[in-house]
């Protein structure tokens, strides 16, 4: 069973801009957890990976794609789901 549902946002390199614009937007919001890329993984070493953020009591989560595409945001969106030790989109 499924603790949580987070709506998921691709972007490429601007994640944590876009989260604290978001943010800057709405009156109790605020950003909660910023993951960096790590030793191994496919993005750049430090550079921002995911912003867990909250807009108006809605959790979401800004996603920094280490691949290269003909965007800075897509313009769809996915769910993410977190179980208890394991998480999926």
């Amino acid at each position: 069973m499924a603790k949580s549902v987070s709506t998921f946002l691709m972007f490429d390199g601007v994640g944590e801009e876009a989260a604290k614009l978001y943010v800057s937007l709405f009156e109790g919001s605020a950003i909660r957890a910023v993951e960096r890329w790590a030793e191994g993984e496919p993005g750049p070493v430090g550079q921002v990976k995911t912003v867990r953020f909250q807009l108006a009591g809605h959790e979401l989560v800004a996603f920094n794609s280490p691949g290269k595409h003909a965007f800075t945001f897509t313009p769809s969106m996915s769910c993410w789901l977190s179980f208890v030790g394991t998480s999926f989109f």
